[in-house]
Order: structure tokens, then C-alpha cells, then sequence
């Protein structure tokens, strides 16, 4: 916002007052930015209806100008001094059937267009007849340094506004914060402890005012058993979900916290599916009085629906003051002309009791007595300063908490410490005769007491005398949402749980080329993984309210997610199993091909018994409840169809399939073996199945924090044995590589062993086989019948299962189809493998990321010195390596290992082996 200049515009014995409202609900009016320029109060304004918000502002208008022609022609204020009153829009310019959709929500166009026009017009003060949504905006700005305007209001009540540090320039006539504790007192009063609340929750007063009788009422002991936060123009979905929750808690006494046109519509709608008669009671903040004629926008029997809906207002001015019968002769006379034309009604016509205008007048009056007191009290300010606005810093809230000025509201209009003036509050009913009406008792200003207006006591529906009861004392209404605990902690478990899945997809794609992690099938558990996001998600459904598509995510999301994470582990360990097991030679593409369409069978199967199953059951949220709660769960009706006993069945068959395949890998070996993982999680999915089904039986408040926690921990465990343990064992390997493969000790290593051995000799030159793309490689040797030539050094893994030391360990089929070949940095960890495959045999050399294999048949001797072995292989004869035109038919492998005793065990081994062929 650009602030304008402060320079004055006016004469400097002119001081100038904004009224600030919806002018735009009057038709004919001029403009110059927000300042209406043509505004007349003895002009007939065409189209524009005094029952709607264009008459509240029209006649507040008024008042207020009425309360400056007194304090013009009295000399004794304000002296020297005249004062003008200026109009400003804060919604712009008219615009037809505005009254219709207009909701306060121009808050951008006040603050950004009409604060500024005030500073420009040299306003000193404003007063307004606003929606709170509006009002908040513009109390801000004009309580900021920069532009320091006191603000009064008459109707606004939303209780933010009561900080006195954020809104310091901003007060009211009329009393806002106290507003619930005198509504605590009337039901006090009738011994009512229960009562619902509906709110609008999309406007300020509606909202923050709700809350706030909320607290009070709670404070009180009395208990609110549903607070049902509807929009401006609720759908007939939201009045159902409205009416059943009324039923559920039983509620009797029924609160709402709302605009006029809010109240009216939901009185209505409401009382379309029976909430009306002697046991109801309706209650507001505002008149169910239609802005419009109500036979014609709702029907004939609204006015017999309206019967004994109560109110409250401030109270009202006392009708034997003089002042009271003087401004309303005065504002029917200002207004003749137009109240003919539109028949307000006849001299005598009550302007202060029909629109509350007495808020306005004294406003106004307390605005200028407290500039008159400003200038008594402060010598060094003068009359130049006061209208130039050089004054504006001495010009807060409480420059007029105590005037002592008696005005029309009440005697000794004081503010209290929120900025409002303190004042007593009047209950009214509806009579049910057309839209009549009549206050029944008041409490007074400090709502410690109540009491009737004489023996006016029969202002229940149908004329009754007695309040009705309150309904049963009803349990507490169980509902999580995203600001409590329980509704954290859920939110929370879904957050985690998604940052695991996405964690775990990450590393599982970032590393998919890892020996390790490709172990656990990269494509199997990237669907896995997503049905670990689909149960996460799951567990976030308590937080919404019931609905019957709620309900029915209640069902697919868990059995989605279910089929999603067991069907790729039974699918992968049926392919691990049929390659480990076959004995005959097989097409791997092939079997690969057949068993993702299995998988894609069994998911899209699941996926269409869903939806069978959708189909034929309904479901419906219901409250349960037990001895303290009331809880919401989903109600299905037709669940014992064909459809339902096949989706049970199918099921239950997958976990039983994860058994049967866990019983047929257990014998696999240690990095393919996922056997305990199937067992584990087949017991998991049983369990949380159990848990799940059995929960509805349970009447418990902790129903919901159970149902997430099932599904929570059953999807962590999950991924904590498939991705966490590939996580750790990858860390845990490339930290061990990290420590053997540090060039400077392992060279220095190599160099001792060596000299251990022999020389090396400096001027054989060796031939790799190809193998090796830089440093120095596992591979094979040229050796010239000499022992202790070239050869490549390897350090076995320290491991004590570093090679596989028994018949037992060794499989018939080998997992790796060729030689992984890389380049290798002088010394790496590595394991050495004894492979029988049917009738032939040889073993590897295997490290992270590659593996070098050698015939038995070609082994020609092995020897040992010290912790080092020695293997000479002869080549094939179809190789004929020369160099330096010599011929070399053999090459050497040397392995390091932990110790004398771990090589002589390798090298009996390796013996045993090599004699059996």
C-alpha cells in the first residue's frame, strides 16, 4: 500500500469524519476513487431495499451525520471548529443483485484503494457499518504508524479485533468478547448443559465468534456435543451430514453462529428434515429475518418455522430518554420522502429499535468529544494541528475509554480493556406471526445474572413456558482432526512413512546396479514400494470426516496396498526358486516375461474384485457408542455377497502362498534366502487382517489411532527387512572396502608379501587375458615355469565364511551367467566360491562388482607360504599367448588370507575338490 499525502485539503477550521461502508449496494451514487461525491439523505435511492444491508447503511449513515449537526450547533464542543462528514465506499461501486453474493470479501480493494483516499481526503476519523471480514483489514492499516486514524465501530464483531496492541486505534459501541458468557448465562439460567453449534465458517463473525462461545460455553461446564463448520450456502450433502450428526449426539438446543442469510437458510433446511417442534430450540447470534420476502425464497411456512428462535442483541437504549424519541423524529423527517416512496412506516417508526442506529450516533459523539477533551487536556496543541492531522499520534483507543460521556447506548460510556464499551445483552424469540417478534429478558452488563421481563416467559415453539430438556447426557463425540494431538500423530505416521517409500525408491534406483541391492529384484520392489505408499496414505483416512467414499478408501486402499507389497515378494521368490532348482538348461527372458503378467494377473485381479465388490455394498458412516465416547465408523450393508466371500478367499490364499513359498527358499543361499522375511511378513499381514476385521467390534476412542498404527507398522517392518537391511549391509561393505583398498598400506602390504615369496622380475611382461580397464586386476598370469613371478596379489575377505567350506553350501546352479570385469585399485576384498554344476567344477573370485572363474580340470598345482596361496592354471590349448616370442601355457593366482591355518584349510579343500574330479 502507497500511503498518500498528509497535507490538508480542507479549510483549516474544517475537520473532517469518514463514514465508511457498502455503498455499493446503492444504486445512483458518483465516485472519485472510494469518495462518494453526490450523496444526499433526502434523495430516493431507485431499486434499493431498507430490509437488506443497502438500509443498515443508509440509516447508520444517517445517525451518524444527525450526531455532527449536534455537535455544530453546540458551541460548547469543539469550538472554533466545523465539522464535515464524508462517505467512502469500501466495495467499490454498485453493481446489480451485488446484495446477493456480496460476503464482506472486498477487504484488498479497502485496504489498497479507500485507506488511501482517507489520508488523501485529511479524514481525522471514521466511522463504519461494515462486515467484520472488511473491518479487520482496515483496523490494521489505520492502526499502523504510518496512518494512525481512530476507528469506531458500531456492529462489528469479531473478537480478534479486541488485541490492543495490533488494532490500538480501532474501538466499538457495542460489546463483542463478554458475547458468549451472557449466552452461558441464559442457558445457565434454564440448567441446559448440552447444546450444538453450527457455524459459517467462511465468515469472520460466523467463525471466530463461534469459537470463541465455544470456549466460554466449555469453560462453564456446559457441553457443545457437535460443532458442525458449514460454508456460506451449504450443499444438500453438507445439511444431510448436518442432520445426522444432530441425530447421532441427540442434540436438542442447536446454536448457530452466522449472517442473517446463513441463519435463515440453515433454520430452514434443517427444519425440512425435522428439526423443529417443542423439543427443539433454535438459537443465534443473528435474527433469522430475511433480507428478502421469505414466502417467496423459501415458502409459506417459514414464518411458522422461525417460532421461538432466540436471539441476542446489546440493549437496547432506555425509550424514556429524550434523546431517543428526538433522533428518531428527526431521522423519519430527513428521510420523508424516501420513507413515502418505500412505506419504512409511519411517523413514530422506531429507526433505533428496527436498525440499532444509536451505535452509530454515539460513536460519533464520543469520537468528538474525545478530540474536544484532547485539545482541553493538551495546552501545546492547537486547533490548526488537531484538523491538519498533526495530532494523530495522541489519538488511540484510549483517548476515548473515559469521556464521561452519557450517551444514547447507555449512561457512562466507558471501554474496558478490550476496547468495547461494557453493556448489558437482550434475548429476543420469534413469535411465529409473520416476522414478529418480542424481547423476553436481559442479563446485565457483567453477565452474572439473568432475569424476565415480567411474566413474558412463553417463548419456546408453540408457546411454551418451560425449557425443554436438553437431551440425555450424551458421550463425547469422538473426531480427529489435523490441530489435535491424535490428528498430528496420524499425520505424522503418513508423513514418515512416505519419506521411508520415497527414501527407499531413491536408493533402490540409485544403487540398482549393486550387487547386493539387485538381489531383492529392482522391478518387483518398485511395485512393492508402491504399495507401501498407497498404506501409508491409508493411514491419513481418520482425519476426514466419514463419507461413503471415505469408507469405501477404507476398504481399497489397505487391500491395494496389501496386494501390491505381497504379491512381488511371492513372485520373486517363485523366480529365485524355479532358477535355483532347475536342472535343466533355461530361457530366462522367458520366465521373466510369464511371471510379470502373473503379477499383473493377481493385481488386476484383486483391482476388478474391488470393484465387483464396489458395486454391490454400501457403505454408510454411523456412530457407535460406549459409556464416555461416541465414535464414527463405516457401516457396510450386503457384505456377506459372492463378491465379498471371494475377496476374502483370495486374500487369505496370497498370505498362505507366502508360507508355502517361505518353506520351499529356506534352503537358498544367505543373500537370495528371503525366507524369513516371507515368514515374518505372512504372520504381519495375518495379524493386521485380524486386528483390522475385529476393530468394529470395539467401541474405543482410539479405534482409529489403532487401525493407522496396524497398518503403519506392518508397512514399516517391511521395508525396514527388504530395504533397510540392503541399506546397512551396502554401507557396511563399502566401509570395509574403503579400509582394505587405501593405496598407501595396501602397496606397502604387497611389497613385504612379496619379498616373502621372491622377486619379482622386473622384465616379464604379462598378458590379462583382456581383463582389466585400469590399476591392477584380478585375472590371470603368464608364468614362465618359475615360481615367484608376476602375479596379482588378493586379499581374501576376512570373513571366517569367506569361501564356501562344505558340500552343503554349494549350489548346483550358479547365479552369475558371465564374468563381471572391471578394474581394480592394487589390493580388494574378495570371496572365493567352490562351484559344482552337475559334473563339472570350478571356482570364483568375486567382489562387489565383478567375478573371475577358474576350471579345476586346469588347475596343475597349488601350494601355500605363510598366509598366501598359490593356484598354477594351465590355459586352454586354443590359446597360445607368446611374449617377447616366447610361449606361456600356464598362469597363477595368489590369494592372501587371515592366517597360516585359514590358507592350509582352503588349500585341503580346494584338493578335496580337485581329486573328485
Amino acid at each position: 500500500m502507497v500511503l498518500g499525502s498528509l497535507a490538508a485539503t480542507s479549510l483549516p477550521s474544517s475537520l473532517n469524519l469518514a463514514f465508511v461502508s457498502m455503498f455499493c449496494f446503492l444504486p445512483n451514487l458518483a465516485y472519485n476513487s472510494s469518495l462518494v461525491t453526490n450523496f444526499t439523505f433526502n434523495a430516493f435511492y431507485e431499486d434499493m431495499n431498507i430490509n437488506n444491508l443497502a438500509g443498515y447503511a443508509y440509516f447508520f449513515n444517517l445517525a451518524v451525520k444527525l450526531a455532527i449537526d449536534d455537535v455544530n450547533a453546540n458551541p460548547t464542543i469543539l469550538p472554533g471548529i466545523h465539522v464535515n462528514l464524508k462517505q467512502f465506499t469500501n466495495c467499490g461501486s454498485f453493481t446489480p443483485g451485488i446484495q446477493d453474493s456480496y460476503s464482506g470479501n472486498s477487504g484488498g480493494y479497502a485496504v489498497s484503494t479507500m485507506v488511501e483516499d482517507l489520508i488523501n481526503n485529511n479524514i481525522s476519523a471514521i466511522i463504519d457499518y461494515e462486515y467484520s471480514k472488511t473491518a479487520k483489514s482496515v483496523a490494521e492499516a489505520l492502526s499502523s504508524s504510518q496512518v494512525q486514524i481512530p476507528y469506531c465501530t458500531a456492529n462489528v464483531l469479531n473478537p480478534q479485533l479486541a488485541d490492543r496492541y495490533k488494532y490500538s486505534y480501532f474501538w466499538r459501541t457495542i460489546p463483542a468478547v463478554a458475547l458468549g458468557n451472557h449466552i452461558t448465562r441464559l442457558l445457565t439460567y434454564w440448567n441446559v448443559t448440552r447444546i450444538a453449534m453450527i457455524i459459517q465458517n467462511q465468515d469472520s463473525v460466523g467463525y471466530y465468534v463461534g469459537l470463541k462461545i465455544v470456549d466460554t460455553l466449555r469453560t462453564a461446564g456446559i457441553t457443545v456435543v457437535a460443532i458442525l463448520p458449514l460454508p456460506n450456502k451449504p450443499n444438500q450433502n453438507l445439511i444431510s451430514y448436518a442432520n445426522r450428526s444432530l441425530h447421532t449426539v441427540n442434540a436438542r438446543y442447536i446454536f448457530v453462529s452466522g449472517q442473517t442469510p446463513f441463519t435463515c437458510d440453515i433454520l430452514y433446511m434443517l427444519a425440512q428434515m425435522g428439526w423443529t417442534g417443542p423439543n427443539i430450540v433454535w438459537m443465534g447470534l443473528n435474527s433469522p429475518t430475511p433480507y428478502t420476502d421469505p414466502v417467496k425464497t423459501y415458502g409459506a411456512d417459514y414464518y411458522t418455522i422461525v417460532q421461538g428462535f432466540i436471539y441476542l442483541q446489546p440493549l437496547l437504549p432506555d425509550g424514556s430518554n429524550p434523546l431517543y424519541n428526538d433522533l428518531n423524529e428527526r431521522m423519519y423527517k430527513a428521510t420523508s420522502n424516501y420513507s413515502t416512496e418505500t412505506q419504512v412506516g409511519p411517523p413514530g417508526f422506531d429507526f433505533i429499535n428496527w436498525f440499532g442506529v444509536n451505535s452509530g450516533y454515539d460513536c460519533a459523539m464520543m469520537l468528538l468529544h474525545g478530540f474536544h477533551n484532547l485539545l482541553a487536556r493538551d495546552k501545546d496543541l492547537t486547533l490548526d494541528m488537531l484538523v491538519q492531522r498533526k495530532a494523530q499520534d495522541r489519538m488511540n483507543w484510549t483517548l476515548f475509554a473515559n469521556l464521561g460521556y452519557d450517551g444514547l447506548t447507555s449512561d457512562n460510556m466507558t471501554l474496558n480493556s478490550y476496547g468495547e464499551v461494557t453493556n448489558a445483552y437482550q434475548f429476543v424469540y420469534q413469535t411465529g406471526v409473520y416476522l414478529n417478534y418480542s424481547i423476553f429478558g436481559q442479563t446485565n452488563p457483567n453477565a452474572t445474572s439473568f432475569s424476565y421481563y415480567g411474566d413474558n416467559k412463553r417463548v419456546f415453539y408453540g408457546g411454551q413456558s418451560i425449557p425443554p430438556w436438553d437431551g440425555p447426557r450424551t458421550q463425547i463425540l469422538t473426531v480427529y482432526s489435523f490441530y489435535d494431538q491424535s490428528g498430528i500423530l496420524v499425520l505424522c505416521l503418513m508423513a514418515l512413512g512416505l519419506l521411508a517409500s520415497i527414501v527407499s525408491f531413491i536408493f533402490l534406483l540409485w544403487n540398482r546396479k549393486d550387487k547386493v541391492v539387485r538381489t531383492v529384484g529392482v522391478d518387483y520392489t518398485l511395485v512393492l514400494l508402491l504399495g507401501c505408499c498407497l498404506l501409508y496414505l491409508a493411514t491419513a483416512l481418520p482425519l476426514f470426516n466419514l463419507t461413503r467414499t471415505i469408507c469405501m478408501l477404507k476398504i481399497w486402499l489397505p487391500l491395494m496396498g496389501f496386494i501390491l507389497t505381497a504379491t512381488p515378494l511371492l513372485v520373486k521368490n517363485i523366480y529365485v526358486f524355479i532358477i535355483f532348482n532347475s536342472r535343466d538348461r533355461i530361457n530366462i527372458g522367458s520366465i521373466s516375461k510369464k511371471l510379470y503378467a502373473f503379477l499383473a494377473g493377481l493385481i488386476a485381479l484383486q483391482i476388478i474384485m474391488l470393484s465387483i465388490w464396489s458395486t454391490q455394498v454400501k457403505s454408510l458412516p454411523k456412530w457407535i457408542s460406549n459409556e464416555k465416547h461416541q465414535i464414527q465408523q463405516c457401516e457396510y450393508s450386503g457384505n456377506t455377497s459372492t463378491v465379498s466371500g471371494f475377496l476374502y478367499a483370495y486374500n487369505i490364499l496370497v498370505i498362505l502362498a507366502l508360507f508355502c513359498i517361505a518353506f520351499n527358499v529356506v534352503n537358498l543361499r544367505a543373500e537370495y534366502n528371503e525366507s524369513g522375511l516371507l515368514f515374518i511378513m505372512g504372520l504381519l499381514y495375518t495379524l493386521a487382517f485380524l486386528i483390522i476385521i475385529l476393530l468394529p467390534s470395539n467401541t474405543d476412542e482410539l479405534n482409529d489411532i489403532r487401525w493407522s498404527m496396524t497398518i503403519f507398522c506392518c508397512t514399516t517392518v517391511l521395508i525396514s527387512l527388504l530395504m533397510g537391511s540392503k541399506a546397512v549391509e551396502v554401507w557396511l561393505a563399502r566401509q570395509k572396502m574403503r579400509e582394505l583398498t587405501k593405496p598407501v598400506s595396501r602397496s606397502s602390504t604387497g611389497a613385504r608379501n612379496q619379498s616373502k615369496i621372491g622377486k619379482e622380475s622386473s622384465d616379464k611382461p604379462s598378458s590379462y587375458d583382456g581383463l582389466g580397464r585400469r590399476g591392477r586386476p584380478i585375472g590371470r598370469e603368464l608364468i614362465d615355469n618359475h615360481a615367484g613371478k608376476r602375479s596379482t596379489l588378493m586379499n581374501i575377505d576376512k570373513f571366517e565364511n569367506a569361501w564356501l567350506a562344505n558340500q552343503k553350501s554349494i549350489f548346483e546352479v550358479y547365479p552369475f551367467v558371465s564374468k563381471v570385469i572391471a578394474g581394480l585399485e592394487f589390493w580388494e576384498t574378495c570371496q572365493i566360491d567352490i562351484v559344482r554344476c552337475k559334473e563339472r567344477k570350478w571356482f570364483t573370485v568375486r567382489t562387489e562388482f565383478k567375478a573371475v572363474s577358474y576350471i579345476l580340470l586346469q588347475a596343475t598345482d597349488i601350494s601355500a607360504t605363510d598366509n598366501f596361496a598359490f593356484i598354477t592354471l594351465k590355459r586352454s590349448e586354443s590359446v597360445n599367448e607368446q611374449v617377447n616370442g616366447k610361449d606361456y601355457r600356464e598362469y597363477r593366482v595368489k590369494l592372501e588370507f587371515k592366517n597360516k591355518e585359514f590358507t592350509q584349510n582352503f588349500l585341503n579343500e580346494f584338493n578335496s575338490l580337485s581329486q573328485q574330479v
